[in-house]
């Protein structure tokens, strides 16, 4: 099941985690979703999706540039669909599949 959402995250870095049948390795990058105004990755994360090519991976890129300066300021503004992922032992098993990145 999918859930429309709308929220504030950090920009973290890329992984290689797929939980989502719903994001295959071929067309979706995984990246990790910080808590609003964290500025290390730590283990309090959720998995995000972006579709390889959409205006949303190209607004991601563009943030993720000077990622230092918008975490530090609380994020960007995430629009996606979220997802359980039975993914054993991580803290927040959520996968979002992101269709906008923003800055407000």
């Amino acid at each position: 099941m999918n859930t429309p959402v709308m929220f504030k995250a950090g920009l973290g870095p890329n992984k290689m985690q797929w939980y989502l049948d719903d994001a295959d390795r071929d067309n979706y990058r995984c990246v990790i979703l910080l808590l609003p105004g964290e500025t290390q990755y730590t283990r309090k994360y959720v998995y995000g999706y972006l579709l390889k090519g959409s205006e949303a991976e190209k607004a991601w890129d563009k943030y993720y540039k000077k990622k230092d300066s918008y975490n530090s300021k609380g994020g960007v503004v995430i629009k996606g669909l979220a997802y359980y992922i039975d993914a054993g032992s991580i803290p927040y098993p959520v996968g979002v599949i992101i269709k906008q990145v923003s800055r407000n």
